[in-house]
């Protein structure tokens, strides 16, 4: 009778680890899957901000070359600075 009450005893342990194990498990996974979201949440975010990046710098240019805004002014005073005088003509003595 000693023999089985040790191996229920043994059975009961194993059981017991066993379930243990295989809910540490799950946890893990539960982990992985919830890092796994927010990789792509961030990814995510990231590209977003990169093209918004993208679309300002576009419109800057857009502004700055068709000179709107505020570059109108900035460039109405860069471009009479920038007037070199010009060359007489006629004769030279």
């Amino acid at each position: 009778m000693l023999c089985i009450e040790r191996f229920q005893i043994s059975f009961q342990v194993f059981n017991e680890t066993l379930y243990s194990t295989t809910e540490k498990e799950r946890q893990i996974e539960e982990l992985l899957i919830e890092k796994e979201e927010r990789d792509k949440i961030i990814a995510e975010e990231r590209r977003r901000e990169e093209c918004a990046i993208k679309i300002q710098a576009w419109w800057r240019g857009i502004m700055v070359r068709w000179e709107f805004g505020q570059y109108e002014d900035i460039m109405k005073k860069k471009s009479k600075k920038i007037k070199l005088p010009k060359e007489k003509k006629g004769k030279k003595k």
